[in-house]
This record gives C-alpha cells, structure tokens and sequence, in this order.
C-alpha cells in the first residue's frame, strides 16, 4: 500500500504512534457528568424499541439529525480539544444497537471521506454504558488499516464481505467503560457482535479529520468511482445514501471493484504464498499423474484459491 504523510493526529506522541501503527487508540475520553448527559439526551427523543442497530445520523428529519450532532458536539468538545492535534471535528450520531442477532454489525471499513492517498480520516467511538461481547463490544483488525487500498461509500461494494469468516476469529474483542474511547482509522477493519445482553447498548461516534484536508464523497457509477468535492454540512444535512445531489465531481476513476476471497485475504494480511487462477489450470492437469498424496496436496491449493 502506497504510503501516507504522517501528520500528527494525537497530542499524546506515544498514543499518535499507536494510532498509526495498529489503526486504534482506546483512552479515557467524556466524563462521568458528559455521558450521563448524552444518556439523558438520548432518552428525551423517545426512539422507539430498536430491532437491530439505530443510528440517529440515518434519521429522515433532517432538523433531529442536526439537533442532535448539535449537542453531542458540545459534549465532545472539551476532550477533542485535549486529545486532538490541528483536527476538524466533523458530525456525531448515536449508535445503538437493540437486541437479537439483527444487530450484528459485520467486518467493514468505514467510508473514504478525505482523498487517502494523502490524509487519514477518524472515528471517535464512544459506549455510554459498559461494553462487551455479549452487548456488542467492538471488534479490531489489528493494523488492516494498512493493508487495502480502496474506494468505499454508499454503493461500493464492501471488499472483504466473503471473508468473514477468515475475519472474525482474528479480531480482537475491546471490552470498555462507558466514557471511553475507541478512536480509529477509517480505514481500520472493524465490527461486533450481536446484543444478546437484553439491553440496548448506547454509543454514540463522532468523525474527525486533519485541518489540512478536505472533505470528499465517493460514489460507484458503472465501471467508474466519482470524487466529489463535500462538506460537513453535506455529510450532516443531506441523504448521503442517496448519491451526490449538489456536490460537484471532482475527478472519475476507473475501478474494478475487488472482492477478496480467502486465499486472497491470507495472501494480503497473513503473507500466505497466493495460487494464482491460471497457476489452477495447471494444477488440475498435473493431478492426472501424480501419486495420491501429491494429487492431496494439489487439490488443497485449489481449494485454499476458492476460499476454502
């Protein structure tokens, strides 16, 4: 993967260089007044029982999702201004998730919103009750962040959804206090588990981005993706799942929409040796006269190309 500038992100050196190098810091973030505050915030809107995950950033009312990036900005402020080197703090949403297995949120990489050939973007991640597995803690791929280099958005394809179960058993589970932080790349992979605890789990999320950077969306159309040039009130204000109405396009770039199998994902991010599709042909010709353990052997290859 092609490398990015480092510019300072964190205050704390030591916590910048964990960013930078795993994808996530985790830290003690709001304070006990700050989430108690959004815990009753929240409460006040009445948000009917949840069946899966909620966010109240997907809301249609466009005047509830500015009035509630509102306040949850104000809460943020002061530990943004402690943690945060020259950062734009962008929008915020609440996160919940309800109960069952419908609130199972599946490995993904968060949208581009920067240009990454140059800048990196950031979620602050924050539970306002405790979190764990059995509620839905977030899961981490530890230093995936460096791995792909890709376009992701709204009707991207995500490219590492046939690999889920290559996924899941090495992601680390972060069990976390309520007020604490889990701030992360964009580009970290990222997910969690069902809510089986009978509660709903309460979080909200914030993005933030380097002050030298401007904000961008991006949009698959046909064999193209489209850069459009944004903004914050973009991301807050408009139906971003809708496509670019009123952002100007900045740039087309031909993109062939990758899907990673399992021998793909090992080859990425574990350094396996890749067999590659016309090596298979190849394969199958040579089991004609192999010995059995040879033809074993062989056809284990095959199979490892096809996701297993």
């Amino acid at each position: 993967m092609e490398k990015i500038e480092h510019l300072r992100i964190l205050n704390d050196d030591a916590l910048d260089q964990q960013l930078l190098a795993l994808g996530y810091v985790v830290v003690p973030f709001l304070n006990k007044e700050e989430v108690n505050a959004l815990l009753g915030f929240y409460a006040d809107q009445n948000v009917d029982k949840i069946n899966g995950i909620y966010a109240s950033a997907h809301v249609d009312n466009k005047d509830f999702r500015i009035k509630v990036n509102n306040f949850i900005k104000q809460q943020f402020a002061r530990a943004i201004d402690s943690y945060f080197h020259e950062c734009e703090p962008l929008g915020g949403s609440f996160i919940v998730k309800g109960e069952g297995e419908h609130s199972t949120l599946y490995p993904h990489q968060d949208w581009n919103i920067v240009d990454e050939s140059k800048y990196r973007s950031f979620n602050i991640w924050i539970p306002l009750v405790d979190v764990y597995e059995e509620n839905g803690a977030v899961s981490v791929l530890e230093e995936s962040h460096l791995k792909l280099t890709n376009y992701r958005g709204a009707n991207i394809p995500c490219e590492v959804h046939q690999v889920y179960d290559e996924l899941w058993p090495r992601m680390k589970v972060l069990n976390m206090k309520a007020g604490e932080a889990l701030i992360y790349d964009h580009r970290l992979i990222h997910a969690s588990r069902a809510n089986q605890s009978g509660k709903p789990r309460i979080a909200s999320v914030y993005g933030i981005i380097p002050k030298a950077a401007s904000m961008k969306y991006y949009y698959k159309n046909g064999d193209l993706i489209e850069e459009y040039d944004c903004n914050q009130e973009f991301y807050v204000s408009a139906n971003t799942f809708a496509g670019p109405a009123g952002l100007k396009l900045a740039k087309s770039i031909p993109y062939h929409f990758p899907t990673l199998n399992a021998a793909q994902f090992r080859h990425i991010f574990l350094g396996e040796e890749l067999i590659e599709e016309q090596e298979v042909q190849e394969v199958i010709q040579k089991t004609a006269t192999t010995t059995p353990e040879q033809k074993t052997s062989l056809l284990q290859r095959i199979k490892s190309f096809f996701g297993g």
